[in-house]
């Protein structure tokens, strides 16, 4: 768990802070189409997407998702303090 905690926060701190904020507001939304818009921005992050392609479940993969999620909006907080995150 702790490798793979790691693995996020890399790929995720490398991300440019509008695809963060992309990304962090359709996982927070989700409305109508934005899990699958996330789900295909994350899908063109290398690490990510093998990640995700391990989910041997859809339930496995949605809880993958949630911590992608964690990761993202703490990595938002960290950039812009202001913003409220709902997790």
């Amino acid at each position: 768990m702790k490798k793979t905690d790691f693995m996020l926060r890399e790929c995720v701190s490398k991300l440019p802070i509008e695809e963060l904020k992309f990304i962090g507001q359709r996982l927070n939304e989700r409305i109508g189409p934005d899990l699958a818009e996330a789900t295909e921005a994350l899908s063109r992050i290398p690490e990510i997407d093998r990640y995700l392609s391990m989910a041997q479940s859809g339930d496995q993969f949605f809880d993958m998702v949630d911590l992608i999620a964690k990761q993202i909006n703490k990595e938002l907080e960290r950039h812009i303090p202001e913003i409220v995150v709902r997790n």
